[in-house]
């Protein structure tokens, strides 16, 4: 791509958005995602050995995030595995 997505507001609000504390969840998670050409965060994976609980509560959290501007390559926009 040409143009990466972009999570509205940046890296930083990114940052704060996924920054979530439970007490049931400690540390951090690695998920892959990808953003597809409306913006929807789509087929979360998650990447961190981590218990089913603490990966269902992250999938539904990525899942949660309001839509990204997608990626563009030319004019078109574009799907991207992040």
């Amino acid at each position: 791509v040409q143009t990466m997505p972009v999570y509205p507001g940046g890296w930083e609000a990114l940052n704060q958005y996924l920054s979530i504390n439970s007490d049931e969840c400690k540390g951090a998670v690695s998920v892959s995602v990808v953003i597809d050409c409306d913006g929807s965060v789509e087929k979360p994976f998650v990447l961190s050995n981590v218990s089913e609980k603490c990966k269902q509560q992250a999938i539904d959290h990525v899942l949660a995030m309001p839509k990204w501007m997608p990626g563009q390559h030319g004019n078109k926009n574009f799907i991207k595995h992040l």
